[in-house]
């Protein structure tokens, strides 16, 4: 039976990892040893404890592998892997392979695989790895590109050392651009009998609009992280008359749409818009609460309409969204320090309904 990687259901209990597991086994994932009244009433702290856990687990013997190859980025990076975590053990490989022949991950800018996090030197999985890890059915293939060499080498090793450690996978060579894997994807992919779920982690505007919608015509949900901080530049510079941001707005949008945003704060808005007229009204915007540097991010989120109104959506929008935008980089930060034993109480925060929580002892 394929083996995907789960961890064991408190936060507290999560110190296993896959290099102190059987070098050819893996932990199975046992969803049901947390009972689901405290999965579903569980508080955001609880629940971004619980999560991280996961991603530092899968990480394991990964780490020794090019150990110099980690995309460092701030701790408000975690939220993003943890909803894509989230939606794809939870819902997406779930249900689609159900109503499917085949389904792909798709990863324009994947990077090495890893992330470092800023300021605590955790290792956490990236998005890569984390598709593959928590699929409850193995995805047909994984589709992906990073621009990097060295990125693209460690990727490759440490999925193949994912796949010998258990994990059913099936993943091709990354590409370099991920422009040119949006659009032969989506040459590629049949118009019926196949899903996809992607991935699109913006740093700024490396995706091209008429790529992208090459994949768009096809079925798929789609999660695009949009750095709102950093392309509100762009757009700011083009406001002000410069032509070559204004057409790099132009390709980025897809058109001039990009000129109705009255502020910074419209920009993602008109993203989600346009992601939703390619036949995907089931959209929702989470809020990434970044501190340090204070800049704006969002993930946005769109799938299609189903036969039965997409009953799993409400899942999205009011259970895992309303967890990730309670959170903040200081909060992952803080929770990173008590898994690891640098810090031993949750006095940093304050649950609305039950006040502060103490020790990790009153999770149980």
């Amino acid at each position: 039976m394929p083996v995907g990687l789960v961890t064991l259901g408190y936060p507290w209990e999560m110190h296993l990892s896959l290099n102190r597991a059987s070098s050819t086994s893996l932990p199975e994932l046992a969803p049901e040893s947390m009972p689901r009244r405290n999965r579903t009433q569980e508080d955001p702290t609880q629940w971004c404890l619980r999560r991280l856990g996961h991603l530092t687990n899968i990480v394991g013997d990964l780490a020794a592998i090019r150990p110099d190859s980690v995309y460092e980025q701030g701790p408000w990076t975690a939220l993003k892997e943890i909803f894509l975590a989230t939606y794809n053990s939870w819902i997406y490989s779930r249900i689609v392979p159900n109503f499917f022949d085949e389904w792909y991950y798709i990863d324009p800018l994947s990077g090495p695989g890893l992330v470092r996090i800023q300021d605590t030197g955790d290792v956490i999985a990236g998005s890569a790895i984390i598709a593959a890890a928590t699929a409850r059915t193995p995805f047909t293939k994984i589709l992906l590109a990073e621009k990097n060499e060295e990125s693209r080498f460690a990727l490759c090793e440490r999925l193949r050392r994912l796949r010998e450690l258990g994990v059913d996978m099936d993943f091709e060579e990354p590409e370099e651009d991920c422009n040119v894997l949006l659009r032969r994807v989506g040459n590629r992919l049949p118009s019926r009998g196949s899903n996809f779920l992607a991935f699109v982690d913006l740093e700024g505007m490396e995706v091209e609009w008429n790529a992208f919608s090459a994949l768009l015509s096809k079925l798929g949900d789609v999660i695009v992280t949009f750095n709102t901080g950093q392309i509100q530049r762009t757009w700011g510079s083009a406001r002000a008359g410069n032509e070559s941001h204004a057409r790099a707005m132009d390709k980025f949008y897809g058109g001039t749409f990009w000129e109705a945003a009255g502020s910074a704060d419209d920009l993602p808005e008109i993203y989600l818009r346009a992601l939703a007229a390619t036949d995907r009204p089931r959209t929702t915007r989470i809020r990434i609460h970044r501190e340090n540097p204070p800049l704006m991010q969002d993930i946005l989120f769109a799938a299609r309409r189903t036969r039965g109104d997409n009953p799993w959506f409400d899942a999205v929008e009011n259970r895992i969204k309303p967890k990730v935008e309670a959170l903040t980089d200081e909060s992952v930060r803080q929770a990173l320090d008590i898994m690891t034993g640098r810090q031993h109480t949750l006095d940093w925060f304050l649950s609305a309904r039950s006040g502060p929580q103490r020790t990790l002892g009153s999770f149980g």
